[in-house]
């Protein structure tokens, strides 16, 4: 692994976020922070990639270790005052605790292929889902037709359940060539944000969303009950394809992704300095909905940033998948270099107006992605993915028991390793997406044949793949517990969310009857069909 810190940093792009609470940039590991969850699409040795992104084998030549992990410098001051005395009278306690509410599990879709890409929770415990489907949809007592009927162009859907499983609202809408949305954040007051792509003039309610290239980025918002409060897209000559989107306590927000040619927002015009994809990351002012900056990274392969999270602060930290060589930050000097066609991984960390803070770059004998980010209150980060043969994420060295093993890694805020772990089988075995709930870090995805995770095995019911969701500890990445909805087709979880009543959401796609928590579930279409469904934390 190779470290690098700027101990002052270069102007990168244009605007710092100014919104009246960000009161500047902390340094790193800062105790202020506000967690994010992140969902990404697969790296292509094992899962479908979505439209527009680009996949490579592997085999990579690990990077020299030339650095020493940096100190932890996110310890808070010491609390020297003294609080205030508590005269209040707490209410008194007339009833009982209301009963845990029991796992429930909905599953949509018709004669297309469905699919959700990304989930979140609220602080009233609801869901909320994003996905594509392809034909008709029934979801809840909405049904949504396609823009293009018999050519399985997909379209996008989001919808809403709350914390017992009732419908609340969905809409859908679409382009007459295709569009997915990412991933889906709401953030402190319980607005919903969702992020994608469309490659023709897209309608989201009233609002109509020009196209400028190939594939745009879009962005629209709900308040909690549905009712849209604006959409925006944003382009440029060739593809823009997001991955992640992160929306942090202000209202701020960030996308990463890949591009090509150029990209425009709001004035801001990067170019591409290759010929394949490179990565991108938008920082959005909350109130204006103006691109602030945008910070590039380009290398000689194709490149994409895969995960983000962003704090109150405006600083965000992305995590690339590369191949070859990315550069990070020219002008000091910081290049990861892989000198393998496979992808690699790394983390990068940016203030508030996209200058670098310090960068990581992972490695190993095989490829190795990042597709999950989420920070703790303590500003602590932590990582999921995927990884094949060996590789290192900045402490001892993980080897695979098959094709691909699972990671799991913790960092502080300055990015110094607290601790990785690996999980797996002979099969191919990946992580999807990762969020932190207080103590527990929750994590989805899927596994094939067998899956060593902790104590537990667990077995594939086919040669497939079924889906997994676990909780770890945030201290050493120990297994809590660990679930599956397995069935004879492929199950998949895509994304995570944990409301605020601690009850734990996952999304996804299934095929064919599945089992949840030891009940049969039924198939309410052909193909692939969207499920989300509810544990107890």
């Amino acid at each position: 692994m190779r470290i690098w810190i700027l101990s002052c940093v270069l102007a990168a792009t244009l605007v710092a976020c100014s919104s009246t609470d960000k009161g500047g940039t902390p340094p790193p590991g800062d105790t202020v922070v506000d967690t994010a969850e992140d969902t990404v699409t697969p790296p292509g040795e094992t899962v479908t990639p979505p439209d527009d992104t680009t996949t490579s084998e592997d085999t990579v030549t690990p990077p020299d270790d030339t650095g020493t992990p940096p100190d932890d410098t996110g310890t808070p001051p010491d609390d020297t005052g003294t609080p205030p005395e508590d005269t209040a009278t707490p209410p008194e306690d007339t009833g009982t605790p209301p009963a845990p509410i029991d796992p429930w599990y909905k599953a949509f879709g018709g004669v297309g292929s469905d699919e959700i890409k990304g989930t979140a929770a609220d602080s009233m415990g609801n869901v909320y889902v994003v996905g594509n489907y392809r034909e008709t949809i029934t979801i809840g007592t909405e049904t949504f037709e396609p823009m293009e009927p018999g050519t399985q162009t997909s379209d996008s859907f989001v919808a809403s359940f709350d914390g017992k499983g009732a419908f609340r609202w969905a809409y859908g809408f679409g382009a007459l060539q295709a569009d997915s949305p990412f991933e889906v954040h709401v953030d402190g007051l319980d607005n919903v944000y969702v992020a994608g792509s469309h490659k023709a003039d897209l309608t989201i309610g009233t609002d109509v969303l020009l196209c400028d290239g190939p594939a745009d980025v879009y962005v629209v918002s709900y308040d909690s009950e549905g009712t849209q409060l604006w959409a925006k897209s944003w382009g440029g000559d060739y593809n823009q394809t997001p991955r992640d989107l992160s929306v942090n306590t202000a209202g701020d927000l960030f996308i990463t992704g890949s591009f090509k040619t150029s990209m425009e927002a709001d004035g801001i015009t990067v170019m591409a300095n290759g010929g394949g994809n490179e990565i991108f990351v938008l920082a959005v002012d909350g109130v204006t909905h103006e691109a602030l900056w945008i910070r590039t990274f380009t290398g000689n392969g194709s490149d994409v940033g895969t995960a983000l999270v962003a704090d109150k602060y405006c600083n965000a930290v992305i995590a690339v998948s590369y191949n070859y060589d990315l550069i990070v930050d020219a002008e000091a000097g910081i290049t990861f270099d892989s000198g393998s066609g496979n992808f690699n991984g790394g983390l990068v960390r940016l203030d508030d107006s996209g200058n670098v803070l310090w960068a990581n770059e992972y490695g190993g004998t095989g490829g190795e992605e990042i597709l999950g980010l989420d920070m703790d209150s303590a500003g602590n980060i932590f990582a999921t993915g995927v990884f094949s043969d060996s590789a290192s994420f900045g402490g001892d060295t993980l080897v695979s028991g098959g094709g691909h093993d699972v990671v799991i890694a913790g960092y502080t805020g300055g990015g110094a390793h607290l601790w990785s772990v690996a999980y797996g089988g002979t099969g191919f075995d990946q992580a999807q997406d990762l969020e932190v709930f207080e103590d527990g870090i929750y994590i989805t995805g899927r596994f094939q044949y067998d899956f060593a995770v902790g104590t537990e095995v667990l077995n594939s019911m086919a040669d497939s793949y079924d889906l997994f969701v676990g909780r770890f500890a945030t201290t050493d990445g120990a297994t809590v517990w660990v679930k599956t909805v397995a069935g004879e087709g492929l199950e998949q979880g895509n994304g995570v969310g944990v409301g605020g009543d601690g009850g734990v959401f996952v999304g996804g796609l299934v095929e064919g009857e599945v089992t949840f928590e030891g009940t049969l579930k039924p198939a309410p279409g052909s193909g692939a069909d969207a499920a989300v469904f509810r544990l107890l934390p």
